[in-house]
């Protein structure tokens, strides 16, 4: 649904009013949330085209050859273009293409760690791992879902928070000089496409009070 801007003024109006908070996209801790997640995503892309490179140019100097690597490599390519798709769809300020994108950086992360933690085994390490592992794969693989988590739970809370409000001031607006007292269309629907998209709440406040001032002037005189 197209969204009019002073409705939009005429929803955080409200919300200042009646104390109505939540975190918004437009704010600062989702902006240094979102910053952290444009580092682990670089970080996690970066990792695995070079290892991808590293593979090519491997082949190349007949020093192995890709079988040799098995479908690990194909997981890694098929894993990185799906989180740079992820990244495309959360660029969107569509609600379901952030859902999407959340689970599609789940899967691939989930799918990246088991790829990625064969080639680190070692007895002696942390945890049966190299040292290595945890800080090349693990922690990005780690703190790239979280990350996208919260900034999906940010933009998609607020979205619908934002609609449900919009939704109601907007049939409160069409109540209110959409239709007459009998329930029929008032305005045609291209005037009220273009009252609505022209509405300024600063415009609507001044009309009452002046309307209100008004009734109680022709009251004093009766």
């Amino acid at each position: 649904m197209k969204k009019y801007e002073g409705v939009l003024k005429r929803v955080r109006e409200i919300e200042w009013k009646y104390g109505i908070s939540y975190p918004r996209p437009d704010e600062k801790p989702y902006k240094v949330v979102r910053f952290f997640y444009f580092i682990m995503f670089l970080w996690v892309t970066v990792i695995n085209v070079m290892h991808i490179l590293s593979i090519v140019v491997k082949s190349t100097e007949n020093l192995t050859t890709m079988d040799d690597f098995g479908s690990g490599t194909t997981v890694v390519g098929i894993c990185t273009a799906a989180i740079i798709l992820a990244f495309i769809l959360k660029c969107t300020k569509n609600m379901y293409s952030h859902l999407a994108a959340l689970v599609i950086t789940v899967g691939c992360c989930i799918c990246l760690f088991f790829t990625y933690s064969p080639w680190f085994v070692e007895l002696d390490g942390l945890w049966g791992y190299k040292e290595e592992f945890y800080l090349r794969h693990v922690i990005p693989l780690v703190l790239l879902p979280l990350l996208t988590a919260i900034l999906v739970y940010i933009f998609v809370n607020a979205q619908i928070k934002t609609n449900r409000l919009y939704n109601k001031v907007f049939e409160r607006l069409y109540q209110e000089y959409g239709v007459d007292s009998d329930g029929a269309a008032a305005l045609s629907d291209a005037k009220w496409e273009e009252f609505i998209k022209n509405y300024d709440p600063r415009i609507e406040k001044e009309r009452r009070r002046n309307k209100k001032a008004k009734k109680e002037k022709y009251d004093e005189q009766f």
